[in-house]
């Protein structure tokens, strides 16, 4: 009896343990599945980021690609180009990243198809359309997918899903790069500096002066040399001095075709900031020059005195000259790029006074007025947005 008892438990028990070791193999093979799943999910989610970094850097290079000269070219060729080189330079899982384009010299393809990743548009502010001009805004897909014809392995080749029949996955990347328009200095001029053509440039010899009022009338009988404060308002005559300093610190207001006030006032505390921003070598760099590089370039790693800053300023209708003049607010009917090669303002420098960055702009000796001087004005058209076009191609979505 004791004997059947005995061989009765060891058999339970045997049969115990092999239920438990076909636990243990099928748990371990949903481990493995788990396993194999997490690594897979990470080497996607990285080919996914290389994708993007090349998508990014796609996009930004053809969007430096732009000309004024050609807003209305739905093609865009070198932009398309130089978008496809800078692909090339990057790596999707060990492998270069090629975008396709089938646009040509004769035709103009401005959506995404098997046989196109690049699209040009114009880029509102918000939202990206394609096709639309004036041409602003560059589209760059990169993929590995199932319809990539032209990628060598199409999808990517996962590691451990091929065990289970799962051996690709599709990643694709969208970029889309523009250049926004030059930011609008809160100051405005009137339509009597501007040449006869828009778009061509006019040049000053020697730089002019352009005061706050009160305008010296031996120098400015007409007032076409006066400048005045604008908080871009439409409703009240104040100077804002937060949004002025906020607009010097590059936040864009673009009124162009609006009615809006500007003010006769002369506070030395935004001339202070106005020349912070002009004189820091590091704030909008791409549009300065840099008279000790020999290329002219301003930067950290650059050129440290400021000879000169392109930026953008409204421009009033004739009843706006001189501007400043109260208490009507004034048409804007175009948009000014000028050349800035110097901004007096008394008192100008210390690290306080300026709001953009932690910079001390140097003071100038003697007594001077509040006032910049310009040596090239070039003026456009309210529509004719292309040509305030910034220097620095940005990462739009």
């Amino acid at each position: 009896m004791k004997a059947q008892i005995l061989l009765e438990k060891y058999v339970w028990r045997g049969n115990q343990r092999g239920i438990a070791v076909v636990y243990i193999a099928l748990m371990l093979v949903v481990l493995f599945m788990f396993a194999g799943l997490a690594i897979d999910i990470g080497y996607m989610y990285v080919a996914k980021t290389q994708l993007q970094n090349a998508a990014d850097a796609a996009a930004l290079a053809g969007a430096s690609q732009f000309s004024e000269l050609t807003s209305s070219n739905t093609i865009q060729l070198d932009a398309r180009n130089e978008a496809i080189n800078f692909a090339l330079k990057n790596y999707a899982t060990k492998i270069p990243v090629t975008v396709l384009s089938s646009t040509t010299i004769s035709s103009a393809t401005n959506e995404f198809s098997e046989s196109n990743d690049i699209t040009v548009g114009n880029w509102d502010g918000a939202t990206y359309h394609r096709g639309q001009i004036p041409i602003n805004a560059i589209e760059v897909r990169a993929r590995r997918t199932a319809d990539s014809s032209d990628s060598p392995i199409r999808q990517v080749s996962l590691f451990f899903g091929r065990v289970f029949g799962w051996d690709k996955m599709s990643a694709s990347a969208v970029a889309i790069a523009g250049r926004g328009n030059r930011a609008a200095l809160p100051i405005t001029m009137c339509i009597k500096i501007c040449g006869p053509t828009d778009g061509a440039a006019v040049n000053f010899d020697p730089p002019k002066l352009f005061y706050w009022s009160p305008y010296p009338s031996e120098l400015n009988p007409d007032g076409s040399q006066g400048i005045a404060w604008t908080s871009f308002s439409d409703t009240s005559q104040s100077s804002n001095k937060p949004l002025i300093i906020s607009t010097f610190c590059g936040n864009k207001v673009d009124v162009c075709g609006k009615s809006i006030y500007s003010t006769n006032s002369t506070d030395n505390s935004l001339a202070r900031q106005f020349r912070c921003a002009f004189k820091n070598p590091d704030y909008d760099s791409l549009n300065k020059t840099c008279s000790d590089n020999i290329n002219s370039i301003c930067g950290p790693a650059a050129g440290r005195n400021v000879s000169s800053w392109t930026a953008t300023v409204p421009i009033f209708d004739e009843a706006g000259c001189p501007p400043g003049a109260q208490p009507l607010p004034y048409n804007v009917v175009k948009y000014a790029k000028v050349r800035i090669i110097e901004v007096y303002a008394d008192g100008g420098g210390g690290n306080s006074d300026c709001a953009c960055q932690a910079y001390d702009a140097p003071n100038i000796p003697g007594s001077n007025p509040n006032a910049i001087i310009i040596d090239q004005v070039t003026c456009v058209a309210c529509d004719d947005t292309f040509k305030k076009l910034g220097n620095v191609p940005k990462l739009l979505k």
